[in-house]
């Protein structure tokens, strides 16, 4: 079934992108994981090409990255304070 991967894919993407805003990520860091998505989902609509895009650019550990990059850094922040 075409296009089956990319949609599992979008779904997997917003899931992370909800908990990241349940879990406190700041509208920049939302922003940067909405673009990731946006980039992941044009790129992958190419036909042929997409295949080999989606093997490169992996939006969600990218998200999941700059989640975990937010997290850690709020997480210092706090410990100063």
């Amino acid at each position: 079934m075409p296009g089956l991967g990319d949609l599992i894919g979008a779904g997997v993407a917003v899931w992370v992108l909800v908990e990241a805003a349940q879990l406190g990520a700041s509208g920049l860091v939302l922003l940067r994981m909405v673009v990731n998505i946006a980039i992941d989902t044009l790129g992958g609509a190419i036909p042929v090409a997409g295949d080999l895009f989606d093997a490169f650019w992996k939006a969600n550990l990218k998200n999941v990255r700059l989640l975990e990059r937010h997290l850690a850094e709020r997480g210092e922040a706090a410990a100063a304070g």
